[in-house]
């Protein structure tokens, strides 16, 4: 279950990726990521070369990831999916794929670890129980879903003969794994039986692609000194 598997993971994945910029501020040679958690929630997220909005002072730290309330955080999730179109603008064979997908896991893991010591019991919803559509938990199925894909789909595209899957070889393992469960499968609707296989297989891949991917961050996600992951 992934109540238990989260407690494996280290703690600093489980975390608001950026404690000082909001959902991710990653750096990554060409690659630079901004998201400025303000209310209303707004979003700058673009590689340097295509920056069009320099800040001149640092965006207003956001709330933690667990001081968020439940609106506030499943929008920080759900509009993720808006920024699909700047990830797939990454280098097919540059490591920033890389950096991006450990920051998308990154905000599943924080989302799903935020309710402390009702996580066991929310996770258990999460993953068993039906809900009405518009419901907050189906409204999560659907984004963490969506950025699963995303992730998926990043790492889809590095050629096979690119010396990062070799470099990287459990990391594109366990995507070989979590790759084929999108096939035939397009997210959560009203057949919950369908959502429960579905992620009941994921969800392991996802945790220890997370750890695979953290115990090599420093080789492809670099951080300004002041800001830590």
């Amino acid at each position: 279950m992934l109540r238990y598997a989260l407690t494996a993971v280290p703690r600093r994945l489980l975390g608001t990726p950026s404690t000082r910029f909001g959902l991710f501020h990653g750096c990554s040679r060409a690659f630079s990521c901004h998201v400025a958690l303000t209310k209303p929630l707004i979003f700058h997220v673009m590689p340097q070369r295509h920056l069009r909005r320099l800040y001149s002072t640092p965006p207003r730290p956001p709330p933690k990831s667990g001081e968020l309330s439940e609106d506030e955080a499943l929008a920080r999730i759900e509009r993720i999916e808006g920024l699909a179109q700047v990830f797939y603008e990454l280098p097919n064979t540059s490591s920033e794929r890389l950096a991006a997908s450990y920051l998308l896991i990154r905000e599943i893991l924080a989302y799903l670890s935020r309710h402390d010591e009702e996580a066991p019991a929310y996770l258990s919803i999460f993953t068993n129980t039906a809900v009405p559509p518009d419901s907050d938990v189906a409204r999560a199925r659907k984004a963490i879903f969506t950025i699963s894909q995303l992730l998926t789909g990043l790492l889809s595209v590095v050629p096979d003969a690119a010396p990062l899957r070799k470099q990287y070889a459990k990391v594109f393992a366990l995507h070989g794994a979590l790759e084929p469960l999108f096939v035939g499968y397009d997210g959560p609707s009203d057949d919950l039986q369908a959502w429960m296989t579905f992620w009941g297989r994921a969800q392991p891949i996802i945790v220890d692609l997370a750890e695979v991917l953290d115990e090599s961050r420093d080789t492809f996600l670099e951080l300004p000194p002041d800001v830590k992951a």
